[in-house]
């Protein structure tokens, strides 16, 4: 799978806004960007998530206590604290600032602070480059990237042996110029195989709830697709995965859905498959690319600029984000550690 070179050309991506997100692609459906920070209310986690509670540390030792509550990726701030949760939080809280003779405090927020808010205050508090979160996942957001360009993203594949056809790295070139340090600004978490890399602005136009033409796909596999395929008239799709894969495509939305509690019916008995319910919406079209990609990667223009959503190819996990900068420290890359050594040795406990 992996080229000669061991390097790939992965896909591109461009950020008009100067803001570059690095997150979860699967959890994009989640931000929220200038609104308040809620989730629909069929979300399983809406209650909890829509309840939560944004929290800020104030007073003369507030950094000092906030670097040592570590209790988010931003000293100053907590965000969507489970309402539940308070009173466990501000009497470890306090027990802190005691203990250390600490002059601060920690208040509840009036009102939530917007994803598009906690972008702009990583920004502000990492020098640059750092974490940010929304709903308790982590991602990471790249400040005074050029606006008026598109950017290579470069993969490198694993050597040969027990991981190849996995990413090693993948980075997105910025600018050219000589390396004189690096820094670790965070970690993406991913619990659906995606990253996805976009601008700051244009995310607040992905749509992953709402079809565009009214239509889904329905696709399954596994051990007993075949079976289940006969038994309920379902025909061979080409999905770009290499393995037999059944289904439906272009269906309109109600027939989709009809169909899809039938397979979740047959899914729940004795047959052993897989499937997915594909509505046409950004994430399916992306996706398109990406299951039909030797890179696992694709792009999609959107709102003014171009995203990229690719695959770890390692599948869930905790990824270290890192930045190259030359000696005037304007940031030359942004690197993304797919296979690291704590990567690597998850793989092998897993196996």
């Amino acid at each position: 799978m992996s080229s000669a070179s061991g390097i790939e050309h992965v896909a591109t991506v461009s950020c008009p806004s100067g803001i570059l997100l690095i997150l979860d692609g699967a959890q994009a459906w989640m931000w929220s960007h200038d609104r308040p920070p809620l989730l629909p209310a069929w979300s399983g986690i809406a209650e909890i998530a829509n309840s939560a509670l944004d929290l800020v540390i104030r007073g003369p030792d507030a950094l000092v206590a906030g670097q040592a509550f570590d209790r988010s990726t931003h000293p100053l701030y907590l965000f969507d604290q489970p309402r539940d949760d308070l009173p466990a939080l501000e009497l470890a809280f306090d027990n802190l600032v005691r203990e250390r003779k600490l002059n601060a405090s920690l208040e509840v927020l009036a009102e939530r602070i917007s994803h598009r808010r906690r972008v702009e205050l990583a920004l502000v508090m990492s020098g640059g480059a750092g974490a940010v979160e929304f709903h308790r996942v982590p991602a990471v957001a790249v400040g005074s990237v050029p606006d008026d360009r598109v950017f290579p993203i470069f993969g490198e594949w694993m050597p040969s042996g027990p991981d190849d056809g996995r990413w090693r790295r993948v980075w997105i070139e910025l600018r050219e110029g000589a390396v004189a340090s690096t820094r670790r600004i965070g970690e993406v978490y991913i619990d659906e195989a995606r990253f996805m890399a976009v601008d700051a602005d244009a995310l607040a136009a992905w749509d992953d709830l709402n079809t565009w033409d009214g239509k889904a796909d329905i696709v399954f596999w596994g051990r007993d697709a075949a079976l289940v395929a006969r038994d309920i008239g379902a025909n061979p799709v080409d999905d770009g995965v290499g393995a037999e894969v059944f289904g439906w495509t272009d269906l309109p939305l109600q027939e989709a859905l009809g169909l899809t509690r039938r397979i979740d019916a047959i899914h729940t008995g004795e047959h052993r498959f897989a499937f997915d319910f594909r509505p046409h919406t950004h994430h399916w079209q992306v996706m398109r690319d990406v299951r039909a990609t030797m890179t696992q990667s694709g792009v999609l223009d959107l709102a003014g600029a171009r995203l990229c959503m690719f695959m770890t190819t390692w599948g869930d996990g905790v990824f270290p984000v890192e930045v190259d900068l030359d000696v005037r420290r304007q940031i030359l890359r942004v690197r993304i550690e797919v296979g690291c050594d704590e990567t690597v040795n998850t793989q092998r406990a897993f196996e």
